[in-house]
């Protein structure tokens, strides 16, 4: 990228709203940019909380609203918002719409659009856009499979992050030259570690856990059959074991739903050794508590993803696709209970072999991972470039 000129990127998701999962998907995306282009970048982000936004990750940010809500259209029309996204989109010089599962309208599908009205719009403005470590959900709507198809259609490349869904979009988008569609894991699995990590040497060992409320996740579980009481009496029982053999229990929250579920738990538990933490952190912060760690079980997938980066023994409990396809693309399907499994599979027996498994295979994993990130920065940072240029 030329250094006479900063090119301006904006990147639309779900920002802002405290979950720990997408704060580290834009965390590494911001740092890929910055490293790709060699500083010479400015990134803007639609954000649902500019202020913690620009806090967090000290870029500028502007509020995103959904033009398709009629609750916004008062702030959109009235208050000048709307002006402001059309400007920051004029100004841009390439959008990044992602990451995680956005293109799905089982949330409905005016959420659906209200995301995607961001890329629409740099359509009209002949501005480029790209999908960026995203994924494919469900999509249940002929509405929602035609937004899907345009988007697929009319990105300049796409950026999958799990196999299954570059091959449903390979069907969705059969005239796409194959180039321009690619799988690589999670952007998050690439996020620079926090400036201090201390090496775990824990006496008594810790296990961090890191669990879903599954009421509040709503369409997410709503297809899973399982006893919910009987799971939690589970996991409970599990805690209990490693308590027994004298870990001490992290129980750290990916986004705010899950805070009052893991008081829950440790208030049952009712042990000095477990500590809940109070509040999501910021991705440095949760990779951190992550670190001090010398097992990791959870259900959240950027808890798995931030405990497998730093090489810490993890079980994940797939409770959407979207964990095991994650666990499977980084070759820790042994390391992956499925939820409608996970009751009868959550004893310390089990999840200290897949534990040991994790470790035994850590070196070979390591240095996948490491190959297939040296082939994601050279591949992803020219056809960044790439898709700028041609719209100079």
């Amino acid at each position: 990228m030329s250094k006479d000129h900063l090119h301006q990127i904006a990147i639309v998701g779900c920002y802002g709203d405290g979950n720990v999962g997408d704060e580290s998907i834009l965390q590494a995306t911001t740092q890929f940019l910055r490293k790709s282009s060699q500083n010479q970048v400015k990134i803007c982000v639609l954000s649902n909380n500019p202020e913690e936004t620009r806090n967090i990750h000290g870029i500028e940010a502007i509020l995103t609203l959904n033009l398709f809500k009629p609750s916004h259209w008062y702030a959109l029309f009235c208050k000048g918002k709307l002006w402001a996204i059309l400007q920051t989109l004029r100004r841009s010089d390439l959008l990044l719409m992602g990451g995680g599962d956005l293109l799905r309208d089982d949330i409905g599908f005016i959420a659906y659009i209200g995301v995607a009205s961001a890329a629409i719009l740099m359509k009209l403005f002949g501005k480029p856009f790209a999908l960026w470590s995203i994924g494919i959900g469900p999509i249940n709507t002929r509405s929602g499979m035609a937004l899907t198809k345009w988007l697929l259609d009319n990105a300049v490349f796409a950026y999958f992050r799990e196999r299954k869904s570059l091959e449903r979009a390979q069907v969705l988008a059969p005239n796409r030259d194959g180039a321009s569609l690619f799988y690589y894991p999670d952007i998050a699995l690439f996020m620079d570690p926090p400036l201090t990590l201390r090496s775990r040497s824990n006496k008594p060992p810790v296990l961090a856990v890191s669990l879903l409320d599954f009421e509040a996740a709503g369409h997410r579980t709503r297809n899973i059959q399982i006893n919910w009481q009987a799971y939690l009496v589970h996991i409970k029982q599990l805690i209990r074991q490693f308590l027994d053999e004298g870990y001490t229990i992290h129980l750290i929250p990916f986004d705010p739903q899950d805070i009052p579920f893991l008081y829950l738990i440790s208030a049952d538990l009712n042990s000095k050794s477990v500590r809940t933490y109070s509040q999501c952190m910021t991705p440095d912060e949760s990779k951190k508590a992550l670190s001090e760690a010398d097992a990791f079980v959870g259900m959240r997938l950027h808890a798995c993803i931030l405990a497998v980066s730093l090489g810490i023994p993890t079980v994940a409990i797939s409770y959407d696709r979207k964990v095991e396809n994650f666990m499977s693309g980084v070759g820790l399907t042994s390391c992956t209970l499925r939820l409608e499994n996970a009751a009868s599979n959550l004893n310390i027996e089990n999840i200290h072999t897949k534990h040991l498994y994790f470790a035994q295979a850590w070196p070979t994993i390591s240095a996948n991972i490491d190959s297939i990130h040296q082939e994601m920065k050279s591949h992803l940072g020219q056809i960044l470039f790439r898709a700028i240029c041609k719209y100079e």
